[in-house]
Order: structure tokens, then C-alpha cells, then sequence
């Protein structure tokens, strides 16, 4: 009877920790798309051309340019362009 107590206990300790990690990584998901998805549209300056943003990657963590080719987050943010 006692050992079932601590085992009821333990399954519900299991997953209420389960549900709090799966929901913090999910907030940090959103983040991280929202991050990403405001640069759609946005505008880069590489060598003579102005090209469009038209899609991203968040585990390569790249952006897609309108002419194919893809930039890494963090040079895309120096070439930005801004109003």
C-alpha cells in the first residue's frame, strides 16, 4: 500500500517535471522562429545587388535569398539593409 502511494507520487512528479520541460522548450521554439520570421522581406546588400529574404532555416540557423543562395544569420544582420 506505501510502496503505491510513492509510486503514484513519483509518476505524478514525472509528469508535471515532463509537461514544464516539453512547454519551455516550445516557448523557446517560438522564440527562435519569431527571431527568424520577422526578416522575411527584409533586404540585403551583397556586392552590387539589393536581394530579398524568402525564407530561413532555424537549425542551420541560414536565411534564403530571392536568388537562391543562403546567408548565415548573424552576416545577414551586418548587411541588412535599413531604412
Amino acid at each position: 500500500m506505501k510502496l503505491n502511494l510513492i509510486m503514484g507520487a513519483l509518476l505524478v512528479v514525472c509528469i508535471v517535471v515532463l509537461v514544464w520541460a516539453l512547454s519551455a522548450i516550445q516557448f523557446k521554439l517560438e522564440n527562435a522562429k519569431s527571431k527568424y520570421e520577422s526578416k522575411l522581406g527584409k533586404h540585403v546588400l551583397l556586392g552590387k545587388d539589393t536581394l530579398q529574404v524568402v525564407d530561413y532555416s532555424m537549425f542551420t540557423e541560414t536565411l534564403k535569398l530571392e536568388n537562391g543562395k543562403e546567408i548565415n544569420y548573424e552576416i545577414f544582420k551586418k548587411l541588412e539593409v535599413r531604412k
